[in-house]
């Protein structure tokens, strides 16, 4: 990683240095080793032309490139006017791609020059590109697909450096609030934060209006000139560009003169041209010769150098990360149009992107590329970060050129290779990358499901591509493979192997291995059958025979399916990888009627020619399923071979533990034999030889002792690593495929049972444990994370209704387990976890019909079909809305509406789309139990997966608002802002950054420091490779965040935490679940480091007195710490709105997590609404999980805790009593303990375990007990207290209102009363003693080292725990 270190940019990358943890870390006293430069991380200098300038400081290593510093720098907002330059040391030029170890003479002090280059086109263009990023403050949103492009909330959430604006209510301005306007006695945040109008109902859970942060443009105000565009004397003349004009720019300044600009190759200066009259020489007076465009221009114009200084220091104050750009980012679903102003400017981008894209089209070898990068060696650490770097870089700029080429063919701006065919099977090679429609073009998947198949099959071959790049296996090589789906299509967009194209007539057979026509012919060359034989020990694949059509038999690893091709340039290929893994043959033999609802099987009925008959509908009334291409995913091969590998070694144990028994037996008789002998010596010898025999018996036992401790864990080790080495799981592709294979067939009924032993494993165990951590352990918030969690598990997402299923199931048993317990009210821990399932079901089946009509409507009638397809989807049956629009596809092409063909959305209503997503549903998920409402369950979630896989843009509005009974649409044409490509692709792998943290992951408990620096190693390997703005690198960000949070060091932990929610946002999405929760640590982390801000050193032991602080000092710490706790607050709020509008508003485990957390923070700030969250989450906890569960008795303790701190005794009485009686019925009496079965199976250890934990139980219960007793006294005393102050102020009332003191008639009556109330008051427990017995007594929150903290220390955030324990 390359950081910053300049004095204008106080957000620049700090992670290098960590480094120093390594040294902090080593004894003292240890002799210093000097570290030679290659392991080294320094500050470099590299000083600026103008003397005046400070330098620019970078940290980089002795691997770092040259063209890595140029980057740095470019990307440094002091050195923005610098995009044209060469570095120079001791006065020779740099190569760009000489790395700093390489450079003669060359060490850690040494600095760097910069030099200014002469311009070129290309060199001009970037710096053009870079002045208007400036001006637009890099929101300039025209050129990209759609709108707020990489886009991050956090800057607009976080309004930190608007110190005289603070608002922290997130509505509209506020006064700040200073000393003079508070209250006395109060701060900032008591009576005003960000939950003061938080809706506890959550009712706008289905809003959209408060999705989009509200933010002003600042380059709309900050406009430094009128106009900004080319001149239209481009382009530039020949006897011109020979004297070195490159372009010709028109600027109108502020002060409305018009200014004609030569760029030319040694800088920018004012010509003498006019609108009218064309002087291309340097204009006669102030021409302004610069080589900085905005040097030029602030010289001319002193309005333009003062606004232009604003948008710089705006800039400066952004953090870099918000910018940057990056291939990683995604688009937001639901935007708010922006709205369009004349801006010549514009003309000037399009111009300069559309240049650039022209000079780079067709200048990639994108297949030698790829492949020449992958030979790269890899052996040592260096290698490996070098290589990975390279090939992401090339595999980002392939995906991106093969996305716009896929938008280009199906737009009809690429020729096709063979136009005389049908549009479906047409062929393109555009930019070098062959595309083909993912149609079923060759009639190959005809048999198992056509288009459909076909469909699949594609998607596949990407994940088939992903598994064998990650093997690394040598001279083994693939093709780069994207798939795009755009308007309803799906194209497949590969790089192109040399002379697979265009191929001599007498040239040799293409493909060595596999087959091209399903087995008629079939190839199996001997070098690729050695080569797929690593493949197949990968992917636990076994060798089996196959029989071509004329018979013979061939020898196989992989499927048929899977070719092997030698290119032109003698590298060796694997292509159409989508059968990688066997046929899910449960599934399958589900689908064909096979089996019965008990799983048992039927007997097919065949046809006259033998084939067995697939009707249109199973016996079950479900429809056909779509193809028969159902695969297992490779995770669950890995989940089954690890299964059965543990089962291996267990049985091994086992085997071992009897033969060693056994022995042991042997021995013990022996020696029992020989004791006899021995008591047969002789009286005379009897001292000597008892003597003897006993050193003799001691020593062999404590030998044979030994030998018993250690032998058996050998001979079991060994066993067990036999067992490892000798284990195989070999499963064949090609079983149960209309492939005929050719062996015996004993093996071939082996071949089967292995893969019909993963097909249950599958059903019986994975789902089962799936279902159970989603309910019980880790539950999901939408259905993005559900599909993440299938497919892990190695759970295919056509199970969703299965599982569905499977978690009812789950319930019912839970339910009868409750009830038997005597429980109040069912449990509803499964209900989310169905919901979001069905959710995704209607959300993938809705997927699916809006794509089929996308496919067959018009490019230009998209915005009618979405728009039309949403109103009837989320309306209810009965209604019939009206559809007034406007006949826009005869205006756009000229035609008239009738000569247009009917479109396939014409039709469409709201019962025939519910009947069409019920048919969906139940054909593809084998479910048909949605509700007879399922559009009005979860619509805002619902609406938001459906954007989301068709690639949707749409307006942030209110569209559930009103009725979904109401005839007018919900959605209009122009509520859909665009349609964006889906792009399915694996980037390559980080692997030594993935090692780095994993291993960090491991120390972190036992070597924190150690683990801090691993994790920033981490973090730096992520930026070599990917950058700083990438998915990973956010998540190295969040793990060093909190390894920092761990150790104490808050400062960095928020810095840190920071990054990773900008990267996050921009790579992830502003609303992924992921995010939201990394939101969730920084708020956390803001309230712990406000907390910790007023320290007092002075009190510390030890310490030596400071002078005490003035009142100014103390007011502007307080005012600080209000303001971070503000921050807190806002940043908590934004993090619950979204959470909120992920879950549909609904509660479940980690919503009632964050609303523990939330009424611990603000506790100390506005006990009221702390109260009203406490309260949520404890209903939560008793809805889902019921009144004796373990989290419902830890929120009961809470609300008692929660009364104390407040001092209402009589509510946290009530409360007390309630955790009480949760104890008692958790309770199990001693007199029981030994009718436990664990005891009753004489099972020491388990019976042992079940005794503490009654023990533990009756020790809790005596504890509530006696906390409520002391409850109930001191809440007595309050209430005798109040009533004796009530009747004194009656009693002590005179007349004249003068208040007077009761009278006693001897002293003895004062004194007896006093030491009266002494004894009650030793008898009554104070707040302290309550919370220090409950165990709760106010602490401090871990504070930096060093420091005394104070304050009351928070419960970590819901994110920051989930984390953590990860």
């Amino acid at each position: 990683m390359m950081t910053t270190d300049s004095p204008t940019q106080p957000k620049a990358e700090e992670a290098v240095e960590e480094s120093a943890v390594a040294a902090e870390s080593v004894p003292a006293g240890t002799e210093e080793v000097e570290v030679p430069i290659e392991d080294q991380t320094f500050s470099l200098t590299v000083r600026l032309p103008e003397s005046t300038t400070q330098p620019i400081k970078l940290y980089v290593s002795s691997q770092t490139a040259i063209q890595d510093i140029r980057q740095a720098i470019f990307d440094v907002p002091d050195a923005s006017g610098y995009t044209c330059f060469y570095l120079t040391f001791n006065g020779q030029k740099l190569s760009d791609f000489t790395e700093l170890g390489e450079i003669e003479d060359f060490t850690p002090d040494s600095e760097l020059e910069l030099h200014e280059d002469a311009y070129n086109d290309r060199e001009l263009r970037v710096h053009l590109t870079r002045f208007r990023e400036t001006m637009t403050l890099f929101n300039s949103h025209q050129l990209n697909r759609g709108v707020d492009y990489a886009s991050s909330y956090l800057g607009h959430v976080d309004r930190w450096d608007d110190s005289e604006n603070l608002n922290v209510n997130g509505k509209g301005k506020k006064k700040a609030r200073t000393e003079k306007n508070t209250k006395p006695g109060t701060r900032a945040t008591d009576d005003l934060h960000a939950f003061d109008d938080y809706d506890f109902e959550c009712t706008g859970h289905n809003l959209l209006s408060d999705f989009v942060v509200e933010y002003t443009d600042e380059a709309e105000r900050l406009k430094p000139v009128k106009s900004f565009s080319m001149s239209a004397w481009n382009p530039v003349p020949h006897s011109q560009r020979s004297a070195g004009d490159l372009l010709y720019l028109r600027v109108q300044t502020l002060e409305s003169e018009v200014l004609h600009i030569t760029c030319s190759t040694f800088g920018f200066f004012i010509n003498g041209s006019t609108d009218t009259h064309f002087d291309p020489a340097p204009r006669e007076v102030k021409s302004y010769h610069e080589h900085n465009l905005a040097v030029t221009l602030s010289k001319a114009s002193p309005q333009f150098a003062k606004t232009f200084a604003k948008l710089q220091n705006k800039v400066a104050q952004r953090n870099p990360l918000e910018y940057l750009h990056t291939v990683e980012a995604v688009y937001p679903w639901a935007v708010r149009s922006r709205k369009v102003a004349a801006d010549e400017g514009r003309t000037l981008d399009m111009h300069l992107h559309a240049t650039d894209q022209a000079d780079g089209f067709g200048s990639h070898d994108w297949n030698e590329e790829l492949q020449s990068i992958r030979e790269l060696p890899h052996g040592t650490p260096h290698e490996k970060v070098h290589r990975d770097q390279a090939l992401y870089r090339i595999h980002s700029e392939f995906i991106e050129a093969a996305s716009r080429g896929a938008v280009a063919v199906l737009t009809g701006n690429a020729i096709p290779l063979n136009p005389q065919e049908p549009t479906a099977t047409q062929m393109f090679l555009h930019n070098n990358i062959f595309y083909s429609v993912g149609y079923d073009n060759r009639e190959v998947f005809d048999r198992i499901g056509g288009e459909a198949a076909a469909h699949v099959a594609v998607s596949k071959d990407v994940d088939g591509v992903r598994l064998l790049n990650n093997l690394e296996i040598p001279d083994l090589f693939t093709v780069g493979t994207a798939v795009i789906d755009y308007q309803g299509h799906r194209v497949v967009a590969q790089s192109v192997i040399p002379g697979i194209l265009r191929r001599a007539p007498d040239a040799d057979p293409l493909v060595k291995y596999g087959s091209v026509d399903m087995g008629n012919e079939i190839a199996a060359d001997p070098e690729f059958h050695v080569m797929s034989e690593k493949i197949a020990k990968a992917l636990h694949l076994g060798e089996h025979t196959v029989v071509d059509g004329a018979g013979k038999e061939w020898k196989l690893h992989t499927s048929l399916e899977t070719k092997g091709i030698v290119g032109q340039d003698d590298r060796k290929y694997f292509l159409d990888l989508f059968r990688v893994t066997p046929v899910d043959v449960e599934f399958l033999e589900e689908i064909d009627g096979k089996k019965d609802t008990d799983g048992e099987k039927e007997v097919p009925e065949k046809s006259e020619d033998g084939e067995e008959k697939n009707d249109k509908a199973d016996k079950s009334g479900l429809p056909e399923y779509p193809h028969r291409l159902v695969l297992m995913r490779p995770e669950l091969l890995d989940h089954f071979y690890e299964h059965k590998l543990r089962a291996a070694m267990a049985e091994a144990k086992t085997k071992e533990g009897k033969g060693e028994e056994k022995k042991n037996e042997e021995e013990e008789a022996s020696k029992e034999s020989a004791g006899e002998l021995t008591k047969k010596a002789t009286k005379e010898n009897a001292t000597e030889t008892t003597e003897t025999s006993d050193e003799a018996k001691e020593k062999p036992a404590v030998e044979n002792g030994d030998r018993k401790q250690a032998e058996p864990a050998d001979d079991v080790d060994s066993a067990i690593s036999q067992t490892i080495s000798q284990f195989k799981l070999s499963l064949n592709p090609d079983v149960f495929t209309p492939i005929q294979q050719g062996d015996a067939p004993e093996v071939k009924a082996a071949h089967e049972n292995a893969v019909r032993d993963v097909a249950l494993f599958l059903r019986k165990t994975m789902l089962q444990r799936l279902v159970i951590e989603c309910v019980y352990h880790a539950q999901l918030t939408d259905s993005e994370a559900l599909t993440k969690r299938f497919h892990s598990r190695g759970i295919n997402m056509r199970y969703l209704g299965k599982a569905v299923e499977v978690a009812q199931e789950v319930g019912s048993v839970t339910k009868a387990a409750t009830n038997a317990d005597g429980a109040v009210s069912p449990l509803k821990h499964n209900a989310y976890f169905i919901r979001v399932c069905k959710q995704e079901m209607v959300g993938r089946a809705a997927k699916h019909i809006l794509r089929n009509m996308l496919k067959e409507s018009p490019g230009h009638a998209m915005r009618e079909c979405v728009a039309k397809f949403l109103s009837c989807l989320f309306a209810d049956e009965d209604v019939e809305i009206n559809f007034e629009y406007k006949a826009s596809q005869g205006r756009k092409i000229g035609l008239k509406a009738k000569s247009q063909p009917e479109l396939p959305f014409a039709s469409l209503t709201p019962a025939s789309v519910h009947a069409d997503i019920r048919h969906e549903v139940a054909k593809r998920y084998r479910f048909t139990d949605l509700s007879a409402t399922f559009w009005r369950e979860r619509p805002l979630a619902l609406l938001r997966s459906i954007c989301i896989k068709v690639g949707l843009q749409i307006e942030a509005l209110d569209y559930f608002a009103g009725s979904p009974s109401s005839t007018t649409p919900l959605f209009n044409p122009s509520n859909i802002i665009t349609h964006l490509p889906v792009i399915k692709h694996h980037p390559p792998r980080a692997t030594f950054a993935e090692e780095t943290l994993e291993s960090a992951n491991y120390t972190l408990n036992t070597h924190p420091a150690l683990a801090i620096e691993l994790y920033t190693e981490a973090a730096t390997v992520y930026e070599q490779i990917y950058g700083p703005v990438h998915a990973d690198t956010a998540r190295a960000y969040t793990a060093l965040a909190l390894a920092y949070h761990q150790t104490g060091d808050i400062d960095k932990a928020v810095g840190w935490a920071r990054k990773a929610v900008v990267v996050g946002e921009r790579c992830l999405g502003v609303d992924c679940e992921e995010v939201v929760g990394w939101y969730a640590n920084l708020a956390y982390f803001e309230y712990v480091r406000a907390n910790s801000e007023l320290v007092d050193v002075a009190d510390e032991e030890g310490a030596p007195k400071l002078p005490p602080k003035s009142d100014g000092e103390l007011a502007r710490e307080k005012r600080v710490r209000d303001e971070r706790i503000a921050r807190a607050l806002r940043l908590m709020r934004h993090a619950l709105r979204m959470w909120e509008k992920i879950a549909a508003g609904e509660r479940n485990l980690e919503g009632a997590s964050t609303d523990s957390n939330l009424s611990t923070i603000l506790s100390d700030i506005n006990p009221s609404v702390s109260l009203q969250f406490l309260l949520r989450a404890l209903d939560t906890h008793t809805t889902l999980l019921g009144k004796s569960h373990a989290l419902t008795l830890k929120s009961q303790e809470s609300l008692v805790k929660h009364y104390i701190q407040i001092g209402d005794f009589h509510q946290a009485v009530t409360a007390q009593r309630i955790v009480c009686e949760i104890l008692r019925a958790r309770h199990v009496p001693a007199a029981t303990k030994g009718d436990s079965e664990e005891v009753k199976d004489g099972n020491d250890a388990a019976a042992a375990a079940v005794a503490a934990e009654m023990d533990r139980e009756e020790e809790k219960l005596r504890t509530a007990e006696a906390i409520l007793a002391g409850l109930t006294a001191r809440a007595v005393s309050e209430a005798r207290k109040a009533a004796l102050l009530k009747s004194s102020a009656k009693s002590s009332r005179v007349g004249n209102g003068v208040t007077l003191e009761p009278s006693f008639s001897n002293g003895q009556g004062t004194n007896g009363t006093a030491e009266k109330k002494k004894k009650k008051k030793d008898k009554e427990p104070s707040i302290d003693q309550l919370l220090e017995f409950i165990g709760e007594k106010k602490q401090a929150p871990a504070a930096q080292p060093g420091k005394k903290a104070g304050g009351k220390k928070p419960v970590a955030a819901n994110g920051a725990t989930a984390a953590a324990k990860k």
